[in-house]
């Protein structure tokens, strides 16, 4: 099968949404952020591009992000316990999902009606849980001892269990009888540090916040100046 696009469509594309970026928020800040997530999420990036052919194919979008969720889940409760470096492909998809937010916040686009918009952003909404499921699961991995208690007993998570406490996280209705041990996470690495996870997976809660905010409001106006 030929696509009709190539790599250096793909590179101008990333320039002109970091430029757009500029001249939308004129912010130095905003455009080096936008940028650096660009660069970690390339490989993700590179797939989402041709198999949805540049996001012309809404369809293709969609189901590429059906399928994205699907690849993580069978990370979280298989292929990470067969290979760690699987985490590295949830993280990059991560960045990838954090750089479309972040575009979408500081340069609204009209692709999708709100519904619609909200249907996809529900979806990578669970697929955030579930990348950050499996943050933690490989945290626990790496780290020299139990982070997590459950029922007030310091051990190891199941992925499920992993994949509530992310849900109680992202949700923030908390997660019953999983906690995290602060006392231990403090004395870790940053890189195996859970706070530092979870940290980020309140800066994903924002972002998701003001997108829903942004993408209504900008439904209402609309309506009200058709």
């Amino acid at each position: 099968m030929v696509y009709p696009i190539n790599f250096r469509r793909f590179y101008r594309r990333r320039l002109r949404e970091a430029k757009e970026t500029w001249l939308s928020s004129r912010s130095v800040i905003a455009t080096f952020i936008l940028s650096s997530l660009s660069l970690v999420s390339l490989p993700i990036a590179l797939v989402h591009y041709f198999c949805a052919r540049g996001g012309q194919h809404k369809v293709r979008v969609e189901l590429l992000q059906l399928a994205m969720l699907i690849l993580n889940l069978i990370v979280l409760f298989y292929l990470l316990n067969w290979s760690q470096y699987w985490f590295l492909v949830s993280i990059s998809r991560l960045f990838d999902l954090l750089y479309v937010l972040l575009f979408l916040v500081f340069v609204p686009r009209k692709f999708y009606t709100t519904g619609r918009a909200l249907l996809l952003l529900l979806i990578e909404y669970m697929e955030t849980v579930v990348i950050f499921a499996v943050s933690y699961l490989h945290i626990q991995f790496i780290s020299p001892v139990p982070v997590f208690a459950v029922g007030g007993f310091p051990r190891s998570l199941h992925p499920s269990e992993a994949f509530l406490f992310s849900l109680g996280t992202f949700a923030t209705f908390g997660s019953g009888d999983i906690t995290l041990r602060s006392d231990v996470a403090t004395a870790l690495p940053i890189l195996q540090n859970p706070l530092f996870y979870l940290a980020w997976q309140a800066l994903c809660i924002v972002l998701v916040v003001i997108y829903v905010v942004l993408r209504i409001s900008n439904d209402a106006g609309r309506r009200q100046n058709p």
